[in-house]
Protein backbone atom coordinates (compact mmCIF):
# COMPACT_ATOMS: atom_id res chain seq x y z
CA UNK A 1 0.00 0.00 0.00
CA UNK A 2 2.73 2.53 0.71
CA UNK A 3 4.11 2.16 -2.61
CA UNK A 4 0.85 3.80 -3.95
CA UNK A 5 1.16 6.89 -1.44
CA UNK A 6 4.02 9.79 -1.91
CA UNK A 7 3.30 11.77 0.68
CA UNK A 8 6.83 14.26 -0.82
CA UNK A 9 4.49 14.86 -3.32
CA UNK A 10 2.05 16.76 -1.17
CA UNK A 11 4.58 18.85 0.12
CA UNK A 12 6.04 19.99 -3.12
CA UNK A 13 2.70 20.68 -4.62
CA UNK A 14 1.26 24.23 -4.46
CA UNK A 15 -0.17 26.11 -1.57
CA UNK A 16 -3.21 26.70 -3.46
CA UNK A 17 -3.31 22.30 -3.62
CA UNK A 18 -2.56 22.07 -0.39
CA UNK A 19 -4.85 24.32 1.34
CA UNK A 20 -7.89 22.61 -1.38
CA UNK A 21 -7.00 19.26 0.15
CA UNK A 22 -7.11 20.02 3.50
CA UNK A 23 -10.09 21.91 3.31
CA UNK A 24 -12.14 19.38 1.40
CA UNK A 25 -10.56 16.66 4.26
CA UNK A 26 -12.35 19.19 6.84
CA UNK A 27 -15.74 19.57 5.00
CA UNK A 28 -15.44 15.12 4.80
CA UNK A 29 -15.13 15.06 8.49
CA UNK A 30 -18.27 17.85 9.09
CA UNK A 31 -20.29 15.79 6.86
CA UNK A 32 -19.52 12.50 8.72
CA UNK A 33 -20.36 14.44 12.15
CA UNK A 34 -23.93 15.15 9.81
CA UNK A 35 -24.17 11.93 9.18
CA UNK A 36 -23.43 10.55 12.09
CA UNK A 37 -26.14 12.65 13.75
CA UNK A 38 -28.87 11.80 11.32
CA UNK A 39 -28.21 8.34 12.09
CA UNK A 40 -28.39 8.60 16.14
CA UNK A 41 -31.38 10.77 15.89
CA UNK A 42 -32.74 8.18 14.03
CA UNK A 43 -32.07 5.09 16.08
CA UNK A 44 -32.63 7.13 19.05
CA UNK A 45 -36.23 8.10 17.99
CA UNK A 46 -37.12 4.69 16.01
CA UNK A 47 -40.42 3.55 18.14
CA UNK A 48 -39.31 -0.02 17.98
CA UNK A 49 -36.43 0.77 19.96
CA UNK A 50 -37.82 3.79 22.09
CA UNK A 51 -38.60 1.71 24.99
CA UNK A 52 -35.47 -0.27 24.74
CA UNK A 53 -33.47 2.94 25.27
CA UNK A 54 -35.92 4.34 27.87
CA UNK A 55 -35.05 1.03 29.71
CA UNK A 56 -31.41 1.74 29.36
CA UNK A 57 -30.84 5.00 30.34
CA UNK A 58 -34.35 7.16 31.03
CA UNK A 59 -32.83 10.24 31.96
CA UNK A 60 -30.04 10.63 29.41
CA UNK A 61 -32.93 9.54 26.58
CA UNK A 62 -35.33 11.73 27.77
CA UNK A 63 -32.50 14.70 28.08
CA UNK A 64 -31.63 14.09 24.24
CA UNK A 65 -35.53 14.06 23.21
CA UNK A 66 -35.82 17.03 25.32
CA UNK A 67 -32.67 19.22 23.87
CA UNK A 68 -31.66 17.90 21.02
CA UNK A 69 -35.09 15.96 19.06
CA UNK A 70 -36.54 19.01 19.92
CA UNK A 71 -33.66 21.48 17.89
CA UNK A 72 -33.34 18.82 15.33
CA UNK A 73 -34.75 20.86 12.53
CA UNK A 74 -32.26 23.69 14.14
CA UNK A 75 -29.09 21.69 14.60
CA UNK A 76 -29.67 20.29 11.29
CA UNK A 77 -30.08 23.57 9.70
CA UNK A 78 -26.85 24.70 11.08
CA UNK A 79 -25.20 21.76 9.36
CA UNK A 80 -27.42 22.87 5.73
CA UNK A 81 -26.95 26.56 6.23
CA UNK A 82 -22.46 25.71 6.89
CA UNK A 83 -22.71 23.35 3.75
CA UNK A 84 -24.65 25.79 1.53
CA UNK A 85 -22.49 28.85 2.41
CA UNK A 86 -19.49 27.29 1.73
CA UNK A 87 -20.84 25.92 -1.90
CA UNK A 88 -21.19 29.15 -2.61
CA UNK A 89 -17.69 30.21 -1.27
CA UNK A 90 -16.12 27.72 -3.53
CA UNK A 91 -18.40 28.86 -6.68
CA UNK A 92 -17.03 32.19 -5.99
CA UNK A 93 -13.48 31.13 -5.86
CA UNK A 94 -14.13 28.82 -9.06
CA UNK A 95 -15.02 32.41 -10.69
CA UNK A 96 -12.38 34.18 -10.00
CA UNK A 97 -10.36 31.46 -11.00
CA UNK A 98 -12.04 31.35 -14.10
CA UNK A 99 -11.80 26.82 -13.66
CA UNK A 100 -14.43 26.84 -16.17
CA UNK A 101 -15.72 28.51 -19.05
CA UNK A 102 -19.18 29.60 -17.94
CA UNK A 103 -21.09 30.92 -14.60
CA UNK A 104 -23.20 28.12 -13.84
CA UNK A 105 -20.47 25.48 -15.20
CA UNK A 106 -19.66 24.73 -12.14
CA UNK A 107 -23.11 23.73 -9.66
CA UNK A 108 -22.82 21.83 -13.00
CA UNK A 109 -19.50 19.13 -12.22
CA UNK A 110 -20.66 19.67 -8.66
CA UNK A 111 -24.20 18.77 -8.65
CA UNK A 112 -23.24 16.31 -5.57
CA UNK A 113 -22.72 19.52 -3.07
CA UNK A 114 -25.56 20.91 -4.47
CA UNK A 115 -28.35 18.14 -4.04
CA UNK A 116 -26.67 17.13 -0.35
CA UNK A 117 -27.75 21.04 0.66
CA UNK A 118 -31.05 19.70 0.86
CA UNK A 119 -32.64 19.03 4.08
CA UNK A 120 -33.14 15.90 3.22
CA UNK A 121 -31.40 12.48 4.59
CA UNK A 122 -31.28 11.06 1.25
CA UNK A 123 -29.87 13.33 -0.51
CA UNK A 124 -27.37 14.57 2.08
CA UNK A 125 -25.65 11.50 1.57
CA UNK A 126 -24.65 12.60 -1.86
CA UNK A 127 -22.20 14.71 -0.69
CA UNK A 128 -19.66 11.87 0.08
CA UNK A 129 -19.14 11.61 -3.10
CA UNK A 130 -16.83 14.35 -2.65
CA UNK A 131 -14.37 11.80 -1.45
CA UNK A 132 -13.84 10.82 -4.35
CA UNK A 133 -13.31 14.33 -5.53
CA UNK A 134 -10.51 14.30 -2.84
CA UNK A 135 -9.06 11.11 -4.00
CA UNK A 136 -8.53 12.65 -7.51
CA UNK A 137 -7.05 15.73 -6.32
CA UNK A 138 -4.76 13.75 -5.17
CA UNK A 139 -4.30 11.13 -7.64
CA UNK A 140 -3.28 14.42 -9.70
CA UNK A 141 -1.19 15.84 -7.91
CA UNK A 142 1.05 12.41 -7.00
CA UNK A 143 0.13 12.12 -3.61
CA UNK A 144 -2.10 8.67 -4.44
CA UNK A 145 -1.39 6.30 -7.05
CA UNK A 146 -5.32 5.00 -8.16
CA UNK A 147 -3.98 3.25 -11.53
CA UNK A 148 -3.95 -0.26 -10.10
CA UNK A 149 -6.38 0.56 -7.87
CA UNK A 150 -9.56 -1.90 -8.99
CA UNK A 151 -12.77 0.85 -8.58
CA UNK A 152 -10.38 3.64 -10.14
CA UNK A 153 -10.15 0.77 -12.81
CA UNK A 154 -13.51 0.54 -13.13
CA UNK A 155 -15.16 3.94 -12.83
CA UNK A 156 -12.44 5.26 -15.53
CA UNK A 157 -14.04 2.25 -17.92
CA UNK A 158 -17.30 3.06 -17.06
CA UNK A 159 -16.50 7.21 -17.50
CA UNK A 160 -15.05 6.47 -20.99
CA UNK A 161 -18.21 4.46 -21.74
CA UNK A 162 -20.19 7.06 -21.10
CA UNK A 163 -17.96 10.13 -22.76
CA UNK A 164 -17.85 8.04 -26.05
CA UNK A 165 -21.99 7.22 -25.53
CA UNK A 166 -23.05 11.27 -25.29
CA UNK A 167 -19.82 12.37 -27.79
CA UNK A 168 -21.26 9.39 -30.36
CA UNK A 169 -24.98 10.85 -29.84
CA UNK A 170 -24.03 14.56 -30.57
CA UNK A 171 -21.47 13.62 -33.71
CA UNK A 172 -24.45 11.70 -35.29
CA UNK A 173 -27.15 14.44 -34.24
CA UNK A 174 -25.00 16.57 -36.12
CA UNK A 175 -24.15 14.66 -38.81
CA UNK A 176 -27.54 14.19 -39.66
CA UNK A 177 -28.53 17.71 -39.87
CA UNK A 178 -26.11 18.21 -42.37
CA UNK A 179 -27.36 15.45 -44.30
CA UNK A 180 -31.02 16.45 -43.74
CA UNK A 181 -29.70 20.26 -45.49
CA UNK A 182 -28.18 18.00 -48.56
CA UNK A 183 -31.67 16.64 -48.81
CA UNK A 184 -33.26 19.19 -48.62
CA UNK A 185 -30.86 20.59 -51.76
CA UNK A 186 -30.01 23.72 -49.37
CA UNK A 187 -27.09 25.39 -51.14
CA UNK A 188 -24.49 23.35 -48.53
CA UNK A 189 -22.60 22.69 -51.14
CA UNK A 190 -22.31 25.91 -52.72
CA UNK A 191 -20.85 27.16 -49.72
CA UNK A 192 -18.50 24.53 -49.41
CA UNK A 193 -16.93 25.47 -52.95
CA UNK A 194 -17.19 28.91 -51.81
CA UNK A 195 -16.02 28.93 -48.61
CA UNK A 196 -13.83 25.44 -48.25
CA UNK A 197 -12.47 25.11 -51.93
CA UNK A 198 -11.79 28.34 -53.68
CA UNK A 199 -9.91 30.13 -50.47
CA UNK A 200 -7.37 27.18 -50.64
CA UNK A 201 -7.36 26.68 -54.79
CA UNK A 202 -3.94 28.57 -55.11
CA UNK A 203 -2.58 25.35 -52.93
CA UNK A 204 -4.78 23.11 -54.64
CA UNK A 205 -2.96 24.37 -57.88
CA UNK A 206 0.26 23.94 -56.66
CA UNK A 207 0.01 20.73 -55.00
CA UNK A 208 -1.62 18.93 -58.39
CA UNK A 209 1.24 20.97 -60.52
CA UNK A 210 3.69 18.72 -57.85
CA UNK A 211 2.33 15.84 -58.12
CA UNK A 212 1.81 15.81 -62.21
CA UNK A 213 5.72 16.82 -61.85
CA UNK A 214 6.41 14.38 -59.00
CA UNK A 215 4.33 11.48 -61.93
CA UNK A 216 6.07 12.25 -64.76
CA UNK A 217 9.50 12.66 -62.92
CA UNK A 218 8.87 9.37 -61.57
CA UNK A 219 7.03 6.96 -64.31
CA UNK A 220 8.03 8.79 -67.45
CA UNK A 221 11.96 7.92 -67.56
CA UNK A 222 11.00 4.06 -66.67
CA UNK A 223 8.70 4.00 -69.57
CA UNK A 224 10.22 6.72 -71.78
CA UNK A 225 11.47 3.73 -74.76
CA UNK A 226 8.17 2.32 -74.91
CA UNK A 227 6.31 5.94 -75.21
CA UNK A 228 8.56 6.25 -78.06
CA UNK A 229 7.98 3.08 -79.66
CA UNK A 230 4.29 4.08 -79.46
CA UNK A 231 4.65 7.33 -80.86
CA UNK A 232 7.07 6.38 -83.87
CA UNK A 233 4.57 3.67 -84.79
CA UNK A 234 1.52 5.93 -84.63
CA UNK A 235 3.25 8.64 -86.70
CA UNK A 236 4.77 5.92 -89.40
CA UNK A 237 0.80 5.01 -89.87
CA UNK A 238 -0.34 8.37 -89.88
CA UNK A 239 2.03 9.26 -92.90
CA UNK A 240 1.91 5.73 -94.59
CA UNK A 241 -1.77 6.74 -95.04
CA UNK A 242 -1.32 10.06 -96.90
CA UNK A 243 -1.90 9.75 -100.43
CA UNK A 244 0.84 12.44 -101.17
CA UNK A 245 3.76 10.21 -100.12
CA UNK A 246 2.02 7.00 -101.80
CA UNK A 247 2.58 9.04 -104.77
CA UNK A 248 6.42 9.73 -104.10
CA UNK A 249 6.89 6.18 -103.40
CA UNK A 250 6.00 5.54 -106.96
CA UNK A 251 9.43 6.92 -108.29
CA UNK A 252 11.87 4.72 -109.69
CA UNK A 253 15.19 4.41 -107.45
CA UNK A 254 14.79 6.26 -105.13
CA UNK A 255 10.90 6.59 -104.16
CA UNK A 256 11.39 4.21 -101.34
CA UNK A 257 14.14 5.68 -99.87
CA UNK A 258 12.82 9.10 -99.66
CA UNK A 259 9.46 7.76 -98.36
CA UNK A 260 11.14 6.12 -95.41
CA UNK A 261 13.44 8.88 -95.02
CA UNK A 262 10.52 11.45 -94.42
CA UNK A 263 8.61 8.97 -92.23
CA UNK A 264 11.73 8.72 -89.77
CA UNK A 265 12.24 12.99 -89.62
CA UNK A 266 8.85 13.63 -89.05
CA UNK A 267 9.32 10.18 -86.52
CA UNK A 268 12.25 12.40 -84.86
CA UNK A 269 10.72 15.78 -84.89
CA UNK A 270 7.90 14.60 -83.17
CA UNK A 271 8.78 12.68 -80.34
CA UNK A 272 11.51 15.27 -79.65
CA UNK A 273 9.06 17.90 -79.54
CA UNK A 274 6.65 15.41 -76.99
CA UNK A 275 9.77 14.57 -74.75
CA UNK A 276 10.80 18.11 -74.52
CA UNK A 277 7.36 19.40 -73.39
CA UNK A 278 6.91 16.35 -71.16
CA UNK A 279 10.72 17.35 -69.54
CA UNK A 280 9.35 20.89 -69.22
CA UNK A 281 6.69 19.74 -67.29
CA UNK A 282 8.72 17.53 -64.91
CA UNK A 283 10.70 20.60 -64.21
CA UNK A 284 10.20 23.27 -61.81
CA UNK A 285 9.75 26.60 -62.94
CA UNK A 286 10.17 25.76 -66.69
CA UNK A 287 6.38 24.70 -67.38
CA UNK A 288 4.59 27.83 -65.82
CA UNK A 289 1.87 27.77 -68.05
CA UNK A 290 1.06 24.59 -66.61
CA UNK A 291 -0.49 26.29 -63.42
CA UNK A 292 -2.55 28.39 -65.59
CA UNK A 293 -4.03 24.83 -67.22
CA UNK A 294 -4.70 23.66 -63.93
CA UNK A 295 -6.33 26.83 -62.27
CA UNK A 296 -8.22 27.53 -65.63
CA UNK A 297 -9.51 23.75 -65.05
CA UNK A 298 -10.82 23.98 -61.26
CA UNK A 299 -11.97 27.74 -62.01
CA UNK A 300 -14.99 25.69 -64.04
CA UNK A 301 -15.46 24.49 -60.36
CA UNK A 302 -16.71 27.40 -59.10
CA UNK A 303 -19.01 28.31 -62.14
CA UNK A 304 -23.11 27.54 -61.81
CA UNK A 305 -23.08 23.96 -63.31
CA UNK A 306 -26.18 22.01 -61.73
CA UNK A 307 -23.96 18.58 -62.18
CA UNK A 308 -20.93 19.86 -60.69
CA UNK A 309 -23.34 20.56 -57.67
CA UNK A 310 -25.34 17.06 -57.68
CA UNK A 311 -21.74 15.65 -58.10
CA UNK A 312 -20.56 17.73 -54.37
CA UNK A 313 -24.13 17.23 -53.18
CA UNK A 314 -23.71 13.11 -53.76
CA UNK A 315 -20.02 12.65 -52.61
CA UNK A 316 -20.62 14.98 -49.58
CA UNK A 317 -23.74 12.71 -48.35
CA UNK A 318 -21.87 9.50 -49.03
CA UNK A 319 -18.83 11.41 -47.07
CA UNK A 320 -21.39 11.93 -44.37
CA UNK A 321 -22.85 8.07 -44.24
CA UNK A 322 -18.97 6.99 -44.44
CA UNK A 323 -18.20 8.89 -41.14
CA UNK A 324 -21.44 7.96 -39.17
CA UNK A 325 -20.39 4.37 -39.78
CA UNK A 326 -17.19 4.73 -38.29
CA UNK A 327 -18.92 6.74 -35.26
CA UNK A 328 -21.24 4.30 -34.44
CA UNK A 329 -18.82 1.71 -34.05
CA UNK A 330 -18.53 0.94 -30.34
CA UNK A 331 -15.14 0.84 -29.12
CA UNK A 332 -15.67 0.11 -26.05
CA UNK A 333 -17.34 -3.20 -26.55
CA UNK A 334 -13.73 -3.98 -29.11
CA UNK A 335 -11.72 -3.62 -25.61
Amino acid sequence: MSEHIHLEKFKESSTTDRRFVAWDVIMILVLFSNLSFLVIDWLLTWSTLSSFWQSMSGEAYQWYLDVISANFVWIDGAFVSFFLAEFCIRWTISLKRKEYPGVFFFPLFHWYDLLGCIPLAEFRWLRLLRVISVLLRLHRMGVVNLKDNYFYRRFVKYHDILVEEVSDKVVLNVLDGMKAEFDQDYPLGKKIMENVFLPNKAELIRWISAGIEDFIADHYQQNKARIEQNIRDRVETAVESQSELKTLEKLPVVGDKISQEIQRVVSDVVWQVMDGLISDIATDGKEPDMDSIIDAVLSTFSEENPRLHQLTRNMSIQTIEVVKEKVAVKNWRQI
